[in-house]
């Protein structure tokens, strides 16, 4: 009995060793996964960087750095960065489905699934939209609500009210006296 079991153990020992050497991770792509693991976040952008940096990855690799850089990007609430990196990862992997992640992973990268919306960041306007008369026109900026001029204003009042209290006194303006005050001869 004690002879089957050692012979069961052995041959599961020899099968996890083989299957591990069969499917060695790249230590790129351990390190990386050990920095999501660990909480280290900064590091997992660094060490993916460094990974495609160093040479050519397997696909399986690549896919999995991928997923590590959208996660985190997810980690730092920095959706234009998530969302490009699941789409990234959707090209590489058209049936990848994160599971077990929070709600804002999820929600980017439904996003990413999303077909990409046409770009209006550089112009307000849309081509051949014509703007519709009810639409308030913004009115042109008056240089009296200029912050500028209320500044300038304020430091002159300030400076002329410095001035006027140490031009005078109790005594009165020092002109009576000159400048230098009154200087008497003998």
């Amino acid at each position: 009995m004690t002879r089957r079991f050692a012979c069961a153990a052995l041959a599961l020992a020899t099968i996890a060793g083989w299957s591990s050497v069969a499917f060695a991770e790249d230590p790129r792509v351990a390190a990386a996964r050990r920095a999501y693991d660990e909480l280290r976040y900064e590091d997992v952008l660094v060490a993916v960087a460094a990974a495609r940096r160093e040479g050519t990855l397997a696909r399986e690799d690549e896919v999995e750095l991928t997923r590590l850089e959208a996660y985190t990007f997810a980690v730092f609430d920095d959706e234009p960065h998530a969302v490009e990196a699941f789409r990234r990862l959707l090209a590489l992997d058209p049936a990848f489905a994160p599971e077990n992640v929070s709600p804002k992973i999820r929600a980017y990268f439904e996003r990413a699934r999303r077909p990409p919306q046409p770009s209006t960041q550089g112009s307000r306007r849309v081509l051949g939209a014509t703007p519709s008369p009810e639409a308030p026109q913004p009115r042109p900026r008056s240089w009296l609500t200029s912050p500028w001029l209320w500044g300038a204003v304020g430091v002159v009042v300030v400076i002329g009210g410095a001035g006027a209290f140490v031009l005078y006194d109790r005594r009165g303006p020092p002109a009576a006296d000159g400048n230098l005050g009154r200087l008497e001869l003998r």
